[in-house]
């Protein structure tokens, strides 16, 4: 049902008609700088993270970020469509990214009984993202991102619970974070160099 949503306004926001001129402001547009990025969300880039975007035409951005997550350090690259333009309005993106998980530490995860030690290993998901896309001042942008995260493999061997078995609640919680699932964010742009 969300996902339907998406489409929808994604494809509401690129039917509306705008009066807007061809002009210079947006022929500087086209040639806009590296945007630097700050974001924060549930399962998007981690809880924090940084990155770099650069449209690489009209309507065509590509990005890569970092961040910090519940399952450790996260990373991505992908590319995302613009029907307006790569540095407004809305846009669909697609990316990988890989979840480092905790190495060879443990962390106690909470079931009934207790607690289970957990190895969460490194895993991927592929992210499919509608974002909507605002000018924040000369060289800014805020972006609002929605979407979800599909795992890649099989989502249980994501962890070891070293020879231990998570109960329904232990398991529960895994599911909770794991980096798969329902994706919300939202990013600052910030221009680098001439705009």
């Amino acid at each position: 049902m969300l996902f339907l949503t998406g489409i929808f306004i994604f494809l509401l926001s690129t039917t509306q008609l705008s009066a807007q001129k061809y002009s210079e402001e947006s022929v500087e547009e086209l040639t806009a700088p590296v945007f630097i990025t700050l974001g924060l969300g549930v399962n998007h880039t981690g809880i924090l993270s940084l990155g770099l975007q650069a449209p690489v035409a009209e309507k065509i951005a590509i990005f890569a970020d970092a961040g910090l997550g519940g399952w450790g350090f996260k990373f991505g690259v992908g590319a995302g469509y613009f029907p307006k333009s790569a540095l407004k309005g809305p846009g669909l993106n697609l990316a990988y990214y890989t979840a480092g998980g905790t190495g060879n530490t443990s962390v106690d995860v909470d079931t009934k009984n207790g607690s289970t030690p957990v190895v969460l290993n490194r895993t991927g998901t592929l992210n499919f993202t509608y974002s909507q896309n605002w000018r924040f001042g000369k060289k800014g942008r805020f972006s609002l991102i929605a979407g979800y995260a599909i795992p890649i493999g099989d989502k249980h061997s994501s962890y070891d619970t070293l020879g231990a078995e998570l109960d329904d609640e232990g398991k529960f919680t895994m599911g909770i974070i794991h980096p798969d699932g329902l994706i919300l964010g939202l990013k600052f742009l910030i221009g680098v160099g001439r705009q």
